[in-house]
């Protein structure tokens, strides 16, 4: 089986993940989960994450290490994963 590998930004609003494929950025799954659930404001009790090629969603630090050991990044800028060092 091939490497775990990082796909899209996600947020887990209520229990249920989110997302939306790149180049979409966590603020844009946010407001997109936030028109779908009728909320004017952002949800705030949502975790930032990604999803993986596997359907997994994994939190910024976990997301990190599964995108340097699938080498989608050559280095580490922060112990967490953004976006924008992907897409």
């Amino acid at each position: 089986m091939s490497e775990e590998r990082i796909v899209a930004a996600a947020i887990k609003y209520d229990g249920v993940p989110y997302a939306l494929p790149k180049p979409a950025r966590h603020h844009h799954v946010i407001k997109a989960v936030s028109e779908f659930v009728g909320e004017a404001n952002w949800p705030v009790d949502q975790e930032q994450g990604f999803m993986t090629d596997r359907g997994r969603f994994v939190n910024r630090s976990l997301a990190m290490r599964i995108a340097l050991q699938a080498r989608q990044l050559s280095m580490a800028p922060r112990p967490w994963l953004a976006s924008e060092d992907l897409w």
